[in-house]
């Protein structure tokens, strides 16, 4: 244990370092303005080696190298690092913002590492305040019965509501597709108030895979059943062409196949990961203009693949272009718009409250970062409903620029793995679906803003989790003699 505590504080403390020597770094690029690409190519390469030492930095701290934290920092480091390998072994100019300065496609750079290892530092303390560190137990005990029992059924109850909803919601986007394409799912107007009651209990089928999931170990039918589920969910993402509606459920789904029921090797991840960088998504790209009457066959398929030419570098360059967001928002900040000082963080939680009292939610009406950055960017591409997505790492910037940045993101860090370590403490099955199920929503904040992160924590992680403690209650009474009363 003493040794795990050492090690922790070893990376912790590194983590500090490397904080700041990216901050000085920065530093010196903004009071430079150096526009030549050998800074650039610095910059790339530091970065680079920021991803790189802060996911082996937490994943030797911890001893998980698959885990809530990991999985949301390893997202946010392909979306907004993802075009620093390319930077450095491509060509001398940045592939992302070309249309703006040298000098801040480097500062860019750099501001991407002080969030990054920020937010890695805030989670290493975390980690070092726990009495113990070391994730990678999955030991399970009986006593766990009556968890498993109450989970299996919030997992059923939750199905119940969500299936019909879900597949209402399916057929008609199909529709939508086969007819128009996948551009014209942005021009759907957006339902509000009891209008988005379908797309709300539609929401629940994904934390009732993960509490079907973790009731596996008592009940067959109820795992098969959620594979099925995230099979299906998968899939009809990919064939709509929403590549993050198909890998949202997956990626909970595995880690608790990892944690709750089988350990993953590596060489399994791995795989899984090349596969989706190389083969499905730059497929999936081309796929959205085929007309949808064509996506069914596997030749489309097949004559989508043929005009890639180098499949990864499309999918990463596409990926790793979030980081224009951050790019553009700091060329927009102060000089257009001004610093919103925590404004959009407020908003962002407000939006707790479903939209039944106004006709725009106000965080909608304030005007969301994305939105504000498109129209901005690009009035043209706004006016067709096309976005450029968004970053927390922009976000960041935007609410208290160069100097609360790294605070801000070390407390992104520092409140989201003590979130994940208290849900991983006592290998409850309950607080392991609440975790699985916020991840399926939460890793979309890695390109986008805060509002789309906040509702689902309340909705679809802490609401199941109470009626899951409700039924918990219900069945650990005076009358149930033994678990095996109660599983028979």
């Amino acid at each position: 244990m003493r040794s795990h505590h050492r090690r922790a504080f070893f990376y912790l403390y590194a983590n500090i370092l490397g904080t700041f020597l990216s901050a000085t770094f920065l530093a010196y690029a903004i009071a430079t303005d150096r526009t030549d690409t050998l800074l650039l190519h610095v910059a790339a390469s530091w970065l680079c080696l920021v991803v790189v030492f802060g996911y082996l930095s937490w994943s030797r701290a911890a001893n998980s190298w698959f885990d809530p934290y990991s999985v949301f920092f390893i997202i946010a480091s392909l979306f907004n690092a993802g075009q620093a390998p390319l930077i450095i072994f491509t060509d001398s100019t940045p592939l992302f913002c070309d249309s703006l300065p040298l000098s801040l496609s480097t500062i860019t750079l750099l501001l991407v590492s002080v969030g990054l290892i920020s937010m890695n530092t805030g989670a290493l303390y975390a980690l070092t305040r726990r009495k113990k560190v070391d994730l990678g137990s999955t030991r399970f005990v009986h006593k766990d019965y009556y968890q498993l029992i109450a989970a299996r059924k919030v997992g059923w109850a939750l199905f119940l509501i969500g299936i019909l909803p879900s597949a209402y919601l399916l057929i008609n986007n199909v529709n939508i597709v086969m007819e128009s394409g996948y551009s014209e799912l942005y021009w759907q107007v957006g339902t509000i108030g009891i209008g988005a009651l379908p797309r709300i209990l539609a929401n629940l089928l994904i934390p009732s895979c993960m509490y079907l999931a973790v009731s596996g170990k008592i009940s067959k039918l109820a795992f098969y059943i959620s594979c099925l589920i995230v099979l299906v969910i998968a899939l009809s993402g990919l064939f709509l062409g929403t590549r993050y509606g198909a890998i949202a459920p997956l990626i909970p789904f595995f880690w608790i196949i990892h944690r709750f029921v089988r350990p993953l090797s590596k060489k399994t991840i791995i795989v899984a990961l090349v596969m989706l960088l190389v083969i499905i998504f730059p497929s999936v790209r081309i796929l959205r203009e085929i007309p949808g009457k064509d996506r069914g066959s596997l030749q489309s398929f097949i004559n989508a693949y043929r005009y890639l030419d180098y499949p990864i570098v499309d999918s990463i360059r596409e990926m790793g272009g979030s980081i224009s967001t951050v790019a553009y928002t700091l060329e927009s900040v102060p000089r257009v718009f001004p610093f919103s000082y925590g404004l959009d963080y407020l908003l962002g939680f407000s939006t707790i409250f479903p939209n039944l009292f106004w006709d725009i939610h106000p965080a909608i009406r304030y005007g969301t970062e994305s939105a504000e950055l498109v129209e901005y960017v690009d009035p043209v591409a706004a006016a067709n409903r096309i976005g450029l997505g968004f970053s927390f790492i922009a976000e960041a910037y935007k609410n208290f620029g160069f100097f609360g940045l790294p605070l801000m993101l070390f407390l992104v860090g520092l409140v989201y793995s003590k979130f994940v370590l208290e849900c991983l403490k006592k290998q409850n099955p309950g607080k392991i679906a609440l975790i699985a199920s916020y991840l399926a929503f939460f890793i979309v904040w890695a390109r986008g803003d805060i509002t789309s992160v906040i509702r689902p924590l309340f909705w679809y992680a802490f609401a199941p989790y109470l009626l899951f403690l409700m039924v918990k209650k219900s069945l650990i009474s005076p009358t149930a003699s033994s678990c095996k009363d109660i599983v028979n």
